[in-house]
């Protein structure tokens, strides 16, 4: 009897992240660039300007900003991931707790001139909160970083989880980059022209009137890129990464010219990884992109990040 106790108590308290069973709570927090890519990544790109699309959830959610005076003169401040840390340096550390009892956050987007207003609730409203601001997570996440106490404040270790195999990805080289002067490629899962997504989304309800309905959210936070050199670049939505299925860079950033190797994607709920490829072009002919991958194209194990490729 005195067994079976122990065994029922055990698994109570892995059901309970937060219980007194454990010293250790998973959340999901807002976490700074810098403090995110600091053990990840030799380098990395963030957009610095201000743009109105920060706040489109479809394209940035999983990032955070700061609100602003307005929506145009709001700027991103850093990324939403899951981190462990004991339950003692979460309370020393001064984080601000967010819960299913906040209040709903609504904010309007203009998308080809149509507006749309989504609604985030819970864990959703981490999306404009201030950096440190935590929710508290009631499964263990497929990864997470560890979070530290130091001098009062907490650091941040590794991305702890196993990476998932992608398999082939295809990408498709831009003849005519739309979001930067440098390169710029789409991504698909197959020759078919299917474009790279996971489905790990989130989904915000869709205010229209009385009428409510759903929409689902960016899920990719990042991607790393690895290099031949053995260097890690870590690319930001909106500045490197548009909807999870484009990447690129300007012709002057750290990663041009560069090997890469391999691609990792940091997502709602997992990490992604690609080392294999196979290359083709994107072009828009009469107003149409045609999406173009040869026959007889073999799969290689790295591509030169340039404007035309190189193997």
């Amino acid at each position: 009897m005195k067994r079976k106790c122990m065994v029922v108590a055990a698994a109570f308290c892995a059901a309970l992240m937060f219980s007194s069973c454990s010293d250790d709570v998973f959340v999901l927090a807002n976490i700074p660039f810098a403090e995110f890519f600091a053990e990840e990544t030799d380098s990395f790109d963030v957009l610095s300007s201000a743009t109105v699309k920060v706040s489109n959830g479809s394209l940035t959610y999983g990032t955070f900003h700061e609100k602003a005076d307005s929506v145009e003169n709001t700027t991103f401040a850093g990324i939403t991931i899951p981190i462990k840390v004991s339950k003692k340096a979460l309370e020393k550390s001064g984080f601000t707790e967010i819960n299913a009892q906040s209040p709903a956050l609504d904010l309007t987007v203009a998308t080809k001139g149509k507006t749309t207003t989504l609604r985030y609730t819970g864990k959703q409203n981490l999306y404009e909160s201030n950096a440190y601001s935590y929710y508290v997570l009631e499964e263990t996440p497929a990864y997470y970083k560890e979070a530290f106490l130091k001098d009062g404040s907490l650091t941040f270790g590794k991305l702890v989880g196993t990476p998932q195999d992608i398999g082939v990805l295809y990408i498709a080289q831009k003849a005519a980059p739309k979001h930067t002067k440098g390169f710029e490629y789409a991504l698909y899962t197959d020759a078919g022209k299917t474009a790279l997504s996971f489905d790990d989304a989130d989904t915000a309800q869709v205010v229209e009137g009385e009428e409510i309905s759903s929409a689902k959210l960016n899920t990719v936070r990042a991607i790393i890129a690895t290099t031949a050199d053995g260097k890690h670049y870590g690319l930001t939505m909106l500045k490197n990464v548009w909807r999870g299925s484009e990447f690129g860079a300007s012709s002057d950033s750290s990663l041009a010219g560069k090997n890469i190797t391999a691609l990792t994607f940091v997502t709602e709920k997992g990490v992604y990884t690609a080392t294999s490829f196979v290359l083709g072009t994107s072009e828009k002919i009469d107003g149409k992109t045609v999406v173009s991958f040869a026959d007889d194209a073999q799969t290689v194990s790295s591509f030169v990040a340039t404007a035309n490729f190189e193997n």
